[in-house]
């Protein structure tokens, strides 16, 4: 898992995951971003992203700010 803190009340998770299809035995790996928003600890909203660009474009950040974060 990856981490991205966006602010105090928000943060990029990136996690892998992936298995093998039943019938075709083809494998398979996926790399989506959550995004979470929180709001008094709990998560407010909870947004899924296909990559890590439209993830950060979701937050208003962008590559080197998220490096620059780390």
């Amino acid at each position: 898992m990856r981490f991205i803190d966006v602010d105090e009340d928000c943060f990029i998770v990136g996690i892998t995951f992936g298995g093998q299809a039943r019938h075709t035995a083809i494998p398979f790996e996926m790399h989506p971003f959550h995004v979470f928003t929180l709001h008094d600890g709990k998560i407010l909203r909870w947004r899924v992203h296909n990559t890590r660009e439209e993830a950060l474009e979701a937050v208003g950040l962008s590559e080197q700010d998220a490096h620059a974060g780390s």
